[in-house]
């Protein structure tokens, strides 16, 4: 009897061996049981953001305005200037124009010399401010100055340098002063190229700038943490952090 028993279980034992072994030789069975293989659409590239050309009429209102920022004479770096030819009726018409002359603007400044021209007109600035708020706590006066900081443009228009360096710097900050009027998603991603480009020569206006912008500036921040250079993926990252949409 327990030879017909231990006869039974062997055989039992063969025939799920074999039954496994055939299922796994048969490629059509398994693949019949998972069901048929269905392909992937293939991933879409993104988009190339379009650069168009400038026109005519765009290049002539910003080299007006800039011809007419030339024109300033500033001697106070808290004097209260009327700058509002430069931000007047802008629109997204004028970036391509902006986005060149910033461009050509990159090929003609010199940063160390640019770069000691901003550090002298803030610091002529801050000393200015100073001055201001002691006369004025002795006066029990509030000043007018909301930030503290002043207006660094017009710090480098009061500035006694009359070499290109301070006019091409003048121009620079105007234009950052444009691309935030106009506030559109095309320009503040050339106010992010503008970081790239000049680095700390406008890396604090530019920050300033996008904090004032708030959520219109998420978009381009968004893609520039895809930026080719690491130092302007960082600062995307950070200023979205600031902006609180890390």
């Amino acid at each position: 009897m327990l030879r017909w028993v231990v006869a039974f279980v062997l055989a039992g034992l063969i025939s799920q061996t074999a039954y496994a072994q055939s299922k796994k030789a048969d490629p059509a069975t398994s693949a019949s049981a998972a069901g048929p293989e269905i392909p992937l659409p293939p991933i879409p590239p993104m988009p190339a953001i379009d650069k168009p050309a400038p026109t005519a009429a765009a290049r002539e209102s910003l080299a007006g305005r800039l011809a007419q920022l030339a024109t300033l004479k500033v001697r106070d770096p808290l004097a209260t200037v009327d700058l509002r030819f430069l931000t007047k009726d802008v629109d997204a018409s004028l970036v391509p124009a902006l986005a060149s002359r910033l461009e050509e603007l990159k090929g003609r400044l010199d940063g160390k010399r640019a770069g000691r021209l901003l550090r002298d007109a803030r610091s002529h600035g801050r000393r200015a401010i100073r001055k201001r708020d002691r006369e004025a706590k002795k006066a029990a006066k509030k000043t007018s100055d909301d930030d503290g900081e002043g207006d660094w443009l017009v710090f480098i228009l009061a500035l006694k340098d009359t070499s290109d360096h301070k006019t091409h710097l003048a121009q620079l900050y105007a234009m950052q002063r444009m691309l935030e009027a106009i506030g559109e998603t095309t320009a503040v991603r050339v106010m992010v190229s503008s970081y790239g480009a000049f680095g700390e020569l406008v890396r604090i206006d530019v920050q300033r700038a996008l904090a004032r912008l708030k959520d219109k500036a998420v978009p381009a921040l968004l893609e520039a943490k895809q930026h080719d250079a690491r130092k302007v993926r960082r600062w995307a990252s950070r200023q979205l952090d600031t902006l609180g949409r890390a």
